[in-house]
C-alpha cells in the first residue's frame, strides 16, 4: 500500500512531479534498471528513480533483481537494446505459470525489441516506452503503459519516442538510410532544393522522403525528429 496521512489520503512525495495520477504511487513495485541504461538522466537513473519515490525498490540488474521480481505486485522494468538476461524471461515465465496477472512494464528504447522481448511483451501485457526523455516524462510514460494498452505500437504519446530518438549505425530505428540523409540536411537547414542537390537526388525524391518519415512518426516538423548524434545547429528554412 502508499504511504497514507491519518484521513487516508496517499501522501504524495516531494518532488513528485505535478500530473502525474497517484495510482501509480504504491508500494511493492520493482523498478529494474539495466545497467547500460543507468547513465540516460543526469545523477543516474537508478538515483533518479528511487528519490522519485514512486517504487518500493530500485535495483541494477543483478542477481538480486531476479528475486525481486517474484515478490513485486507490479514490476516495472527499464531494459536497454537487446535482452541478455535470460534469467530475466525465465522468472517472468514462472511468475506467470505462478498465477500472476498483471502488467510488467517494458521502458526501452529500442522500436523494433529482439523475439524475446516481443515475447515478453505479449506474455505480461507489457508497453515500451523511449527512455531519452526526462524524469517526469518517464513517470508519465509508465502511468501510460498501466492505462490498459498491450501493443507497445499503439500507445500514442509512445510512438514518436520510439520512431525518433535512437540511432543504430548510420540510420535511426524506423528510417532509411535516405530518410536519415534528408532529416539530417533539413536540420541543418538545408531547403528542400538545396538538399535534393546535396545528395544527387531530385527534388521530387526529397519531398516524398519527407512525406515518408512525416507519416512514420506523426509529427510535421523534421526538426522535432531526434537523431544522435544531432545535426550541427542551422536556420529552419528546412522546415515546413
Amino acid at each position: 500500500m502508499a504511504d497514507r496521512d491519518g484521513n487516508g489520503n496517499i501522501v504524495i512525495p516531494v518532488g513528485y512531479p505535478v500530473g502525474v495520477n497517484e495510482s501509480i504511487i504504491t508500494m511493492e513495485r520493482i523498478c529494474i534498471v539495466a545497467e547500460n541504461t543507468e547513465g540516460v538522466l543526469p545523477g543516474g537513473l537508478k538515483a533518479q528513480l528511487s528519490a522519485a519515490g514512486t517504487f518500493s525498490d530500485v535495483v541494477l540488474l543483478e542477481t538480486e533483481a531476479l528475486s525481486s521480481i517474484a515478490a513485486a505486485d507490479v514490476t516495472v522494468v527499464l531494459w536497454s537494446r537487446i535482452l541478455s538476461e535470460q534469467g530475466l524471461l525465465d522468472a517472468l515465465k514462472r511468475k506467470r505459470d505462478n498465477g500472476y496477472e498483471g502488467p510488467v512494464i517494458f521502458i526501452s528504447p529500442d522500436s523494433t525489441p529482439d523475439k524475446e522481448l516481443r515475447d515478453m511483451i505479449a506474455l505480461e501485457r507489457s508497453g515500451v516506452a523511449g527512455i531519452d526523455v526526462s524524469l517526469s516524462q518517464l513517470l508519465s510514460y509508465i502511468q501510460t503503459l498501466r492505462s490498459g494498452r498491450k501493443n507497445w505500437l499503439l500507445a500514442p504519446p509512445l510512438q514518436e519516442m520510439l520512431l525518433n530518438t535512437m540511432l543504430f549505425g548510420e540510420a535511426p530505428a524506423g528510417f532509411t538510410e535516405r530518410e536519415a540523409a534528408v532529416i539530417r540536411e533539413a536540420q541543418r537547414g538545408s531547403s528542400i532544393d538545396e538538399t535534393a542537390r546535396k545528395l544527387g537526388i531530385s527534388r521530387h525524391t526529397v519531398v516524398s522522403h519527407r512525406r515518408n518519415i512525416f507519416k512514420k512518426t506523426g509529427v510535421r516538423s523534421i526538426h522535432k525528429i531526434r537523431l544522435n548524434p544531432p545535426a550541427p545547429e542551422g536556420n529552419s528554412s528546412g522546415d515546413i
